[in-house]
């Protein structure tokens, strides 16, 4: 992967803060939040 430009770091940032209200520990590991929220994290 080539280096991240500060809009994508900026735009992730913004998606992970969106997610995080949205999930816990008892959140279903197949739940889209979880996944995005990981997606995100990976990427």
């Amino acid at each position: 992967m080539g280096k991240v430009t500060k809009q994508q770091y900026e735009s992730a940032l913004a998606r992970v803060e969106e997610l995080l209200p949205l999930v816990d520990d008892n959140t279903p590991a197949n739940d889209k939040n979880v996944v995005d929220l990981l997606i995100c994290l990976i990427s």
